[in-house]
């Protein structure tokens, strides 16, 4: 399952890769910004 939180001019990208042995949750994150003049829409489309 993966997320995207607008935070300002950037984006969140949170990804969840299932659990561990331990039953804690593994998840990934990264941040995308934008160049200016980028014609993109929001990463998640909405």
């Amino acid at each position: 399952m993966a997320s995207v939180t607008k935070r300002g001019g950037t984006y969140t990208i949170r990804v969840s890769l299932g659990y561990d042995s331990g039953g804690r949750q593994i998840q990934k994150f990264t941040t995308w910004k934008p160049s200016p003049g980028d014609s993109r829409q929001n990463p998640h489309g909405s």
